[in-house]
């Protein structure tokens, strides 16, 4: 054991960084997302749903149906097929 100098304990290096215990630590507080949506937008929504087809509607109801109860399945082999038709340009 080398011993030089004097008393060596409660000497802190310079370069190494504070510890910080875990009650001490602050959660950090991230801003939260929102949304908001003007009442002038929300008309011309509003508008633009106004002119789709009744037909059409329906079958975006029964496909978010289908998505919220988690039952609502896409074959791979026709998505694979489409995919390749649009990237030909098809």
């Amino acid at each position: 054991m080398k011993i030089d100098g004097i008393n060596p304990f409660g000497q802190t290096h310079p370069y190494s960084k504070p510890t910080v215990k875990g009650n001490e630590a602050k959660p950090s507080l991230a801003p939260k997302d929102q949304l908001e949506i003007s009442p002038e937008s929300l008309e011309r929504f509003s508008e633009t749903l106004e002119g789709v087809d009744p037909a059409r509607q329906k079958k975006i109801e029964a496909l978010k149906k289908e998505v919220e109860a988690g039952t609502y399945t896409v074959s791979a082999q026709q998505l694979a097929d489409r995919l390749l038709a649009w990237w030909r340009g098809k």
